[in-house]
């Protein structure tokens, strides 16, 4: 009785350590793997590629480009074609200098051109450059699970 009554809680202990270690992951939707995708797209460009926030549902890099290593008309004429030809499409700016892609509704690219460290748009919002970037393009790849409204078609 004694021993069944051992068998019966060891069995619940393993049922409620199996419960509460169980998590389920969620799946990527739609995800684009940023480093792989800026190979692509800057093959031949000098860039320096920062992971900010790896998470399961978001996910934020950021790609810095000197402004003598890419200029304007080169961006203008090469990469924004070999980022329309991997399937992104252009989406009105928020902010002046810079240009906004979406891959989905889950992936958003902003490119920037900075020319002054504060940037403010018509809705109150503001971009702001650290100093030390001024002479580079600044790149942001942002991944949300939930996806973003200026994205959904």
């Amino acid at each position: 009785m004694v021993m069944m009554l051992k068998i019966k809680y060891v069995v619940l202990f393993c049922v409620f350590i199996s419960v509460i270690s169980c998590t389920q992951k969620t799946e990527r939707i739609g995800y684009i793997d940023p480093l792989d995708f800026t190979s692509k797209v800057l093959k031949g460009v000098n860039y320096e590629y920062v992971n900010m926030l790896k998470k399961e549902k978001s996910e934020i890099n950021f790609v810095y480009v000197k402004k003598t290593d890419m200029g304007k008309i080169y961006f203008n004429n090469n990469v924004v074609n070999k980022i329309k030809k991997e399937g992104w499409k252009e989406i009105s700016p928020e902010f002046q200098d810079q240009n906004l892609f979406c891959f989905g509704s889950n992936n958003m690219m902003s490119v920037v051109y900075p020319t002054k460290e504060i940037y403010r748009n018509l809705k109150g919002d503001t971009l702001t450059i650290k100093k030390e970037n001024l002479d580079k393009w600044v790149i942001s790849y942002i991944y949300s699970f939930h996806g973003f409204d200026e994205c959904k078609t």
